[in-house]
């Protein structure tokens, strides 16, 4: 490995677990931030990285040879963000990039995955493409408010989820841009190896805390309506529907073995993370 490894998203969900996995390796990595003054794990280096002001990325890639490259998600602007990024990265002279994409782009889900996929083929530069599933983390940050007052309410129906841990897609993501040229051009799909429905994960949290916390199927238009009620912008109420769509039409159900071969270890089960992030759930 040869360059610093630049990880956008750096004080996210999986950013931040990308940046830790690499620091306790001992890679030369780079935060992006657009704070700079944001905590990170010591001895890392930060660069300011705003997709707002994209003369920012060029002093951010110099002498990066790899870069994650994480987008806003359901951001309107997102393509255009993702597509401006790999043209800096070129112009940089990147040689390889790591994009965090989504299970079922091939779906026509209505985000800029596929278009930042297609267009980070086309750019000529090395590749790798991350496409996790739902992340577990989406309970302990997402639904944690609903889940403390005791119901899930969502219109996912009885559709399951082969839910994954950000903590291991921080772990796969920094060992593909530890030794990026052994992945070069691969589509990586990251699961658990569990299919769990709303109804499984009330159960299991409702074990853990040991108080009842039970799943509220609603329809999806309840769904859109309670969203705009609490002031999320219409990108994000379009987009949940959809990814709603996908589980109770079953596209979420499948789980891959990918955690497995790549790390040589199970992926993380739903019961565990429960039990690391009960904290979040009290």
């Amino acid at each position: 490995m040869s360059g610093k490894i630049l990880v956008t998203g750096a004080t996210g969900t999986v950013g931040g677990a990308v940046v830790r996995e690499l620091a306790a390796l001992g890679a030369p990595v780079v935060a992006a931030v657009r704070n700079t003054a944001a905590p990170l794990p010591a001895g890392v280096e930060v660069a300011e990285w705003d997709y707002e002001r994209p003369e920012t990325f060029g002093p951010a890639l110099s002498g990066v040879s790899t870069l994650f490259l994480l987008t806003p998600p359901l951001h309107p602007r997102e393509e255009q963000f993702g597509r401006q990024a790999i043209a800096a990265a070129d112009a940089a002279g990147v040689t390889h990039v790591v994009r965090l994409s989504a299970l079922g782009v091939e779906t026509g889900q209505p985000s800029g995955h596929g278009q930042i996929e297609q267009a980070l083929v086309d750019s000529g530069l090395a590749y790798t493409i991350l496409r996790p599933t739902f992340f577990m983390q989406n309970l302990s940050e997402g639904s944690a408010d609903s889940i403390k007052a005791g119901a899930i309410a969502l219109a996912a129906g009885d559709g399951k989820i082969a839910w994954i841990d950000a903590r291991d897609i921080g772990v796969v993501a920094a060992r593909v841009l530890a030794d990026p040229a052994a992945h070069a051009g691969q589509i990586y799909p990251l699961t658990g190896d569990e299919s769990l429905s709303y109804a499984d994960v009330a159960a299991a949290l409702s074990a853990e805390l040991g108080r009842e916390v039970r799943y509220i199927p609603i329809s999806d238009d309840d769904q859109r309506a309670g969203m705009r009620a609490a002031g999320a912008p219409e990108g994000a109420v379009e987009g949940y529907s959809y990814l709603m769509g996908i589980v109770r039409d079953g596209y979420a159900a499948q789980p891959f073995p990918t955690v497995r071969e790549l790390l040589g270890r199970d992926a993380t089960r739903l019961g565990q993370f429960i039990h690391d992030y009960a904290a979040s759930f009290r």
